[in-house]
C-alpha cells in the first residue's frame, strides 16, 4: 500500500469538501482540487485497483451513466455538449466520493468538513445581512443578489440548498448525541437559510423537520417541539428587525416567506418573475414532453427548445431554465432514464434509512427543493448521494 499517497488523498478530499462553499467562479477551487485527486488516484496502482473494483460493483449507476450518454448520441442535434460534460463530471464526483467514503473511511471526516465550511458561510451571511438591513452594502454585489444572501454561490437558492444539508446534520447531532454546540449551530444555520429567502428551500426544510419528528430514531419529541418553537420565534424576530431597517428590497424579500409582512407596494420585477417565469417554463416543458416523452430531446436541450415554445405561446417573460430538476430530466432524457434515476435515488434513501442516518431525510428534502430549481449540477447533492451508497468494500477481497 502506498501510505503516503493515501495520506495526501485523504487531506485533498477534505480540502475539496471544504471548497464546496466557494464556487462562484468556474472552474472553482473544487474542480482544481478534484482534478488533482483524480490524477493521484488513477496513478496509484493500489488505490486504482480498489477504485476499479468498486466501479464494477456499482452496476446500477454505471448503467445510468451509459444510458445518459447514449441519449446524447441519439439526440446530437438538440443536445448541449457542455451540459453533458458538466453532468458527467457530477457522475465522476459521485463515484470518487463513494470510493473515499467506502474504502478510505472518510465519510465522517467529509461530513465534518462540510459542516465547518457551511458554518464559516453562516457567520459571514449573518454579518452581511446586518449590513444589508441598514443599506451599508448594495443589494446586488459579489455576495448578494436582489437583497438576498448568496455569498460565494451564483444564486441564493443554490446557497440555501447547500446550507440545508448542514442544517440537518447539525440537528441530528443535537438530538441524537445531545451535543450542545450543535444546538447553537442548528440555530445559526436556520437563520442563514431564512435570510436567503429561498421559498423552495424553506418548504424543503419544513418537510424535513416534519420527517424528523416522525423518525423513530429520535425518541424525545419534546426536544424537536422545542426546536419548532425556537424557529418560530426567530422568524418573527428577524421579520420585525428587518422592518426596522431602511432597506425596502429586504422588506420585500421577507414578504416572500411571510406574505402578510410584505410592503403594500409591489416589487414588479420579482412579482413578474415569480408569477410568470416558472409557470411558462413549466408549461413549455410539458408541451415538449407531450411530443416526445419516451426518449427525450437530449442533455442540455431544455434551454433552447423551451425558449422556442415560450415564444410561440407569447409568454410575458422568457425563462430558459427548467426550474424543476425532474421536468428537465423527463424532457431531456425521457421517461425510461427518468425512472432509472428515481430507482437510484430510492436505493440511496433505503440504504440511509436502514442505517439509521438522517441522510435519507436530507435527500428527500433536496428532492422537494428540486421541484422548484435545477439541481442536477449541484455538487453537494451528488456528494450526499455518494455518502449513502452501499459499502462495496465488504464485497471485494484484496
Amino acid at each position: 500500500m502506498n501510505i503516503i499517497s493515501e495520506f495526501y488523498l485523504k487531506k485533498l478530499i477534505l480540502l475539496n469538501t471544504f471548497s464546496l462553499a466557494f464556487v462562484f467562479f468556474e472552474p472553482s477551487l473544487f474542480e482544481y482540487t478534484f482534478l488533482i485527486i483524480f490524477l493521484l488516484l488513477i496513478f496509484d496502482k493500489y488505490n486504482f485497483y480498489k477504485f476499479y473494483e468498486m466501479v464494477k460493483k456499482n452496476k446500477n449507476f454505471i448503467i445510468f451513466i451509459l444510458l445518459y450518454n447514449l441519449n446524447f448520441l441519439l439526440n446530437l442535434r438538440n443536445s448541449d455538449f457542455r451540459f453533458l460534460l458538466i453532468t458527467n463530471f457530477m457522475f465522476l464526483v459521485y463515484i470518487i466520493y463513494t470510493y473515499f467514503s467506502n474504502y478510505l473511511n472518510c465519510k465522517k471526516a467529509i461530513l465534518e468538513y462540510f459542516n465547518i465550511s457551511a458554518l464559516c458561510n453562516a457567520f459571514l451571511a449573518l454579518l452581511i445581512y446586518v449590513l444589508l438591513m441598514f443599506s451599508y452594502i448594495n443589494n446586488n454585489s459579489l455576495l448578494t443578489f436582489g437583497g438576498r444572501i448568496k455569498l460565494f454561490f451564483k444564486d441564493p437558492n443554490v446557497f440555501a440548498s447547500y446550507m440545508l444539508i448542514s442544517f440537518f446534520l447539525c440537528i441530528e447531532k443535537s438530538l441524537k448525541y445531545k451535543l450542545k454546540k450543535y444546538f447553537y449551530f442548528t440555530i445559526i444555520i436556520f437563520i442563514t437559510i431564512f435570510i436567503t429567502f429561498s421559498r423552495a428551500t424553506f418548504l424543503s426544510l419544513i418537510f424535513g423537520l416534519i420527517m424528523v419528528f416522525f423518525n423513530s430514531h429520535y425518541k424525545n419529541k419534546k426536544d424537536i417541539i422545542k426546536y419548532y418553537l425556537i424557529f418560530f420565534i426567530i422568524i418573527i424576530f428577524i421579520s420585525i428587525a428587518t422592518n426596522w431597517g431602511n432597506n425596502y428590497i429586504l422588506k420585500c424579500n421577507v414578504g416572500r416567506l411571510i406574505p402578510f409582512l410584505k410592503p403594500n407596494e409591489n416589487n414588479t420585477l420579482l412579482q413578474t418573475y415569480d408569477s410568470y417565469g416558472r409557470f411558462y417554463s413549466w408549461r413549455a416543458g410539458l408541451i415538449l414532453l407531450k411530443n416526445n416523452y419516451l426518449l427525450g430531446y437530449g442533455p442540455g436541450s431544455y434551454e433552447k427548445l423551451s425558449v422556442d415554445i415560450q415564444k410561440k405561446i407569447n409568454t410575458k417573460i422568457i425563462t430558459p431554465s427548467a426550474h424543476n430538476t425532474f421536468l428537465r430530466i423527463l424532457v431531456e432524457n425521457g421517461l425510461i432514464l427518468f425512472l432509472v434515476f428515481l430507482f437510484l435515488i430510492y436505493i440511496h434513501i433505503k440504504n440511509s434509512y436502514y442505517r439509521g442516518e438522517i441522510n435519507y431525510i436530507i435527500i428527500i428534502s433536496l428532492l422537494i427543493n428540486m421541484l422548484f430549481i435545477d439541481g442536477l449540477h449541484f455538487r453537494h447533492f451528488w456528494i450526499l448521494l455518494a455518502l449513502t451508497e452501499k459499502n462495496y468494500s465488504k464485497d471485494i477481497k484484496f
